[in-house]
C-alpha cells in the first residue's frame, strides 16, 4: 500500500470489521451507480474476450445463472460471440 489508500480500490485500510464493511459498500454502490445499476447488491462485472477458446452463449448462461439480463447487452454479445467463433 502506499498512503491512505490501497492500490487501485481507493480504499482506507480499515480499522475494524464495521468500517470494512461501509467501505466495501460504498465501493459496491459507487461500481453499480457508474454501471447504471439500480441495485443495492453487490455485482460482479465481466467481459467477454477472443482471447483463448471463446464460449458459447449457452455455456455463458450456464457458467452465469444469476445474470442480470436487463442489465446485460445479451443481443449484442451473442452476435460477437458468433463473429468471433466464425474467425
Amino acid at each position: 500500500m502506499t498512503g491512505k489508500f490501497a492500490l487501485g480500490h481507493h480504499l482506507a485500510p480499515p480499522q475494524n470489521p464495521a468500517e470494512w464493511g461501509e467501505a466495501l459498500r460504498a465501493r459496491f454502490d459507487r461500481k453499480n451507480r457508474e454501471l447504471g445499476l439500480r441495485t443495492r447488491r453487490a455485482v460482479e462485472v465481466f467481459q467477454v474476450t477472443a482471447w483463448g477458446v471463446v464460449p458459447t452463449m449457452g455455456q455463458l448462461l450456464g457458467d452465469f445463472p444469476a445474470l442480470l439480463t436487463r442489465a446485460s447487452a445479451l443481443e449484442s454479445l451473442g452476435e460477437r460471440l458468433q463473429r468471433w467463433r466464425r474467425a
